[in-house]
Protein backbone atom coordinates (compact mmCIF):
# COMPACT_ATOMS: atom_id res chain seq x y z
CA UNK A 1 0.00 0.00 0.00
CA UNK A 2 3.12 2.50 1.23
CA UNK A 3 4.93 2.24 -1.93
CA UNK A 4 1.91 1.81 -4.61
CA UNK A 5 0.45 4.82 -3.68
CA UNK A 6 3.82 7.19 -3.42
CA UNK A 7 4.99 5.09 -6.81
CA UNK A 8 2.33 4.70 -8.88
CA UNK A 9 3.55 7.59 -10.93
CA UNK A 10 7.19 6.13 -11.75
CA UNK A 11 8.81 3.71 -14.48
CA UNK A 12 9.24 0.46 -14.27
CA UNK A 13 11.95 -2.12 -15.85
CA UNK A 14 9.82 -4.89 -15.31
CA UNK A 15 8.31 -7.15 -18.42
CA UNK A 16 4.93 -5.89 -18.41
CA UNK A 17 4.34 -2.02 -18.52
CA UNK A 18 2.45 -0.31 -15.11
CA UNK A 19 3.40 3.40 -15.58
CA UNK A 20 2.87 6.39 -17.80
CA UNK A 21 7.06 6.69 -18.22
CA UNK A 22 7.02 3.13 -19.82
CA UNK A 23 4.52 3.30 -22.04
CA UNK A 24 5.28 4.12 -25.89
CA UNK A 25 3.78 7.94 -25.73
CA UNK A 26 3.13 9.86 -28.10
CA UNK A 27 3.18 13.63 -28.36
CA UNK A 28 0.63 15.96 -30.10
CA UNK A 29 1.02 15.09 -33.82
CA UNK A 30 0.82 11.19 -33.01
CA UNK A 31 4.48 9.86 -32.95
CA UNK A 32 5.70 7.32 -30.61
CA UNK A 33 8.53 7.35 -28.06
CA UNK A 34 10.43 4.74 -27.20
CA UNK A 35 10.53 4.20 -23.58
CA UNK A 36 13.94 5.04 -21.91
CA UNK A 37 14.72 3.10 -19.43
CA UNK A 38 18.15 4.15 -17.08
CA UNK A 39 20.86 2.18 -18.44
CA UNK A 40 22.16 1.72 -15.15
CA UNK A 41 19.15 -0.17 -13.99
CA UNK A 42 18.94 -2.34 -16.90
CA UNK A 43 22.82 -3.25 -16.31
CA UNK A 44 22.15 -4.28 -12.55
CA UNK A 45 18.88 -6.08 -13.52
CA UNK A 46 21.00 -8.28 -15.47
CA UNK A 47 23.36 -8.73 -12.62
CA UNK A 48 20.65 -10.37 -10.54
CA UNK A 49 21.81 -13.79 -9.02
CA UNK A 50 25.96 -12.56 -8.98
CA UNK A 51 27.22 -12.91 -5.43
CA UNK A 52 27.29 -11.21 -2.77
CA UNK A 53 30.78 -10.26 -1.58
CA UNK A 54 31.80 -7.66 0.49
CA UNK A 55 33.99 -5.29 -0.99
CA UNK A 56 32.85 -6.48 -4.16
CA UNK A 57 32.69 -4.12 -7.12
CA UNK A 58 32.87 -7.18 -9.80
CA UNK A 59 30.48 -9.96 -11.55
CA UNK A 60 32.49 -12.41 -9.09
CA UNK A 61 31.01 -10.93 -6.25
CA UNK A 62 29.26 -7.28 -5.42
CA UNK A 63 28.61 -5.44 -1.99
CA UNK A 64 26.04 -2.48 -2.38
CA UNK A 65 28.01 -0.18 -3.16
CA UNK A 66 29.99 -2.02 -5.41
CA UNK A 67 26.77 -3.18 -7.54
CA UNK A 68 25.87 0.79 -8.29
CA UNK A 69 29.04 1.96 -8.89
CA UNK A 70 29.54 -1.00 -11.14
CA UNK A 71 26.30 -0.32 -12.85
CA UNK A 72 26.71 3.09 -13.65
CA UNK A 73 30.99 2.62 -14.44
CA UNK A 74 29.83 0.22 -16.98
CA UNK A 75 26.77 3.09 -18.04
CA UNK A 76 29.75 5.24 -18.98
CA UNK A 77 28.81 7.89 -15.73
CA UNK A 78 31.32 8.17 -13.40
CA UNK A 79 30.49 7.92 -9.20
CA UNK A 80 31.75 7.80 -6.01
CA UNK A 81 32.78 4.11 -5.22
CA UNK A 82 31.26 4.10 -0.89
CA UNK A 83 27.16 4.57 0.07
CA UNK A 84 29.19 7.21 2.49
CA UNK A 85 30.13 9.63 -0.61
CA UNK A 86 27.24 8.32 -2.55
CA UNK A 87 24.78 9.92 -0.20
CA UNK A 88 27.14 12.62 -0.13
CA UNK A 89 26.65 13.83 -3.61
CA UNK A 90 23.29 13.18 -3.90
CA UNK A 91 20.52 15.89 -4.29
CA UNK A 92 17.75 14.61 -1.65
CA UNK A 93 14.50 14.10 -3.06
CA UNK A 94 10.89 13.65 -1.19
CA UNK A 95 9.94 9.55 -1.95
CA UNK A 96 7.00 10.82 -4.63
CA UNK A 97 9.62 11.95 -7.20
CA UNK A 98 12.01 8.74 -7.09
CA UNK A 99 12.78 7.79 -10.64
CA UNK A 100 14.93 4.54 -11.97
CA UNK A 101 18.45 5.60 -11.35
CA UNK A 102 18.13 6.98 -8.31
CA UNK A 103 19.68 5.60 -4.98
CA UNK A 104 17.87 4.61 -2.21
CA UNK A 105 19.73 4.95 0.84
CA UNK A 106 18.88 3.02 4.08
CA UNK A 107 20.27 1.86 7.75
CA UNK A 108 20.57 -1.68 8.85
CA UNK A 109 21.33 -2.34 12.63
CA UNK A 110 22.99 0.60 13.44
CA UNK A 111 22.38 4.55 13.76
CA UNK A 112 24.68 5.22 10.66
CA UNK A 113 23.97 5.17 6.72
CA UNK A 114 24.97 1.29 6.26
CA UNK A 115 23.32 0.20 2.99
CA UNK A 116 21.98 1.44 -0.87
CA UNK A 117 19.98 0.11 -3.39
CA UNK A 118 19.40 1.45 -6.84
CA UNK A 119 15.96 2.56 -7.79
CA UNK A 120 14.02 1.03 -10.40
CA UNK A 121 10.42 2.03 -10.33
CA UNK A 122 6.84 0.68 -8.82
CA UNK A 123 8.54 0.66 -4.96
CA UNK A 124 10.84 -2.30 -6.77
CA UNK A 125 15.24 -1.68 -6.14
CA UNK A 126 18.35 -3.79 -6.68
CA UNK A 127 20.69 -4.39 -4.13
CA UNK A 128 23.38 -6.71 -3.23
CA UNK A 129 21.74 -8.42 -0.64
CA UNK A 130 23.80 -9.88 2.33
CA UNK A 131 20.10 -11.19 3.24
CA UNK A 132 19.83 -13.12 0.28
CA UNK A 133 23.28 -13.57 -0.38
CA UNK A 134 23.19 -12.31 -3.61
CA UNK A 135 22.34 -9.36 -5.74
CA UNK A 136 18.41 -9.31 -6.13
CA UNK A 137 15.04 -7.17 -5.93
CA UNK A 138 14.03 -5.43 -2.81
CA UNK A 139 10.40 -3.61 -2.43
CA UNK A 140 9.74 -1.18 -0.51
CA UNK A 141 6.12 -2.23 0.40
CA UNK A 142 8.47 -4.64 2.39
CA UNK A 143 7.76 -2.80 6.27
CA UNK A 144 11.97 -4.47 6.96
CA UNK A 145 13.21 -1.69 4.23
CA UNK A 146 10.19 1.09 4.23
CA UNK A 147 11.09 1.46 7.84
CA UNK A 148 14.60 1.54 7.49
CA UNK A 149 14.71 3.68 4.28
CA UNK A 150 16.30 6.88 5.14
CA UNK A 151 16.89 9.04 2.00
CA UNK A 152 16.45 9.21 -1.53
CA UNK A 153 19.09 10.58 -3.60
CA UNK A 154 19.59 12.15 -7.63
CA UNK A 155 23.44 11.58 -8.44
CA UNK A 156 24.95 14.69 -10.43
CA UNK A 157 25.80 12.60 -13.49
CA UNK A 158 29.49 13.03 -14.81
CA UNK A 159 30.13 11.05 -18.56
CA UNK A 160 33.17 9.57 -18.42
Amino acid sequence: MFASALFSGCASVSKTPASATERSRSDNQGLSFIPVIHPAVKIAENLKGVPYRYGGVTPKGFDCSGLVHYAYHKAGIKIPRTTRDLYRVSRRLPIEQAKPGDLLFFKINSRKLSHVGLYAGNGRFIHASTGQNRVADGSLEDPYWRDRLIGIGRLPVDRM
